[in-house]
């Protein structure tokens, strides 16, 4: 992929512009996160049911209009996030922002290397960190978290280096995967689940020390205030800025919402906190390590 066809130092003219399903597929497989999932147990746990949907729900809301108003503005202009910055604070000032942002972007593209790693230990190797201990065919250096973790940000970020048109074509595989195997995994909480532990996902108490509903509020936003702070990189690409708040919806509320909504449910039916969410055991946990997988790739 060439700079020309990426457009990183120019505006996206109007005739290189993908339309609204294209940049719709890389950012909803960009919201796709399993960590999300993890929040969304995390939320519940602290506030329990109902309020705890109520902070996703309102964090969500708050992410959509924050991404949105931005995306109203990149579609307009076709301008990236170094772009809009170089605009705004000028051709040295716009460096603060950048780097601040591409160091936390930075950690995040690490931290879902690590967690792909541990949870792929947990299952088929040792002694993971968060994860428990695996079954041991994943033997050796090659059933440590450490040479995993590497292994998955070498592969994950090969797809970033590529530009939008490989997240679009990554972003069509997550999307169908992850919507089936998410809303199995919801499926399975309220009419499996549900019955053999007698809970409720309508009303749950908290399963930790209690949270405030500002932290839980802000745990919601936070799973994406970063990345949609730089969602020009993707809204810019859009025909024109009713498609760029259609690609923002989709992204949030849309696929974040499922995620975050996904543990929610199990933690308030189940009352506990389960970091491969009942599926370690279906079909020797291959489905979460799918999951895992392509949420990961597609959300670096």
């Amino acid at each position: 992929m060439t700079e020309q066809d990426e457009y990183t130092e120019r505006p996206v003219p109007e005739q290189a512009r993908l339309g609204f399903l294209k940049p719709a597929m890389a950012w909803v497989g960009f919201a796709y996160a399993y960590i999300s999932i993890l929040i969304g147990s995390e939320i519940v746990g602290g506030l329990g049911a109902p309020l705890g949907y109520v902070a996703i729900i309102t964090g969500q809301a708050f992410l959509f209009v924050y991404s949105g108003l931005i995306a109203h503005r990149a579609s307009k202009l076709g301008l990236n996030f170094s772009m809009m910055c170089r605009a705004a604070f000028g051709n040295y000032g716009y460096a603060i922002p950048v780097l601040l942002i591409g160091g936390l972007v930075t950690g995040w593209f690490a931290f879902q290397a690590w967690l792909a790693a541990d949870l792929m230990v947990g299952l088929y190797g040792g002694e993971s960190f968060n994860s428990g201990t695996g079954n041991g065919f994943l033997a050796g250096i090659f059933g440590t978290t450490g040479i995993w973790a590497g292994i998955f940000a070498v592969v994950f970020g090969l797809f970033a280096v590529y530009g939008i048109r490989a997240l679009v074509w990554m972003g069509r595989f997550v999307v169908i995967s992850i919507t089936v195997l998410v809303g199995w995994m919801i499926y399975s909480t309220l009419n499996i689940i549900a019955p053999q532990t007698g809970g409720s996902w309508t009303s749950s108490l908290p399963i930790a020390e209690p949270w405030t509903f500002a932290l839980g509020f802000s745990a919601s936003a936070g799973t994406f205030i970063v990345s949609a702070t730089m969602t020009g990189d993707f809204t810019r690409w859009t025909s024109k800025p009713k498609q760029a708040w259609g690609v923002t919806a989709a992204a949030f509320p849309g696929a974040n919402l499922l995620m975050l909504m996904a543990g929610g449910l199990f933690t308030a039916v189940t009352g506990r906190l389960d970091f491969y969410f009942g599926l370690a055991v279906m079909a020797m946990g291959v489905p979460i390590m799918v999951t895992q997988w392509a949420s990961n790739i597609s959300a670096n």
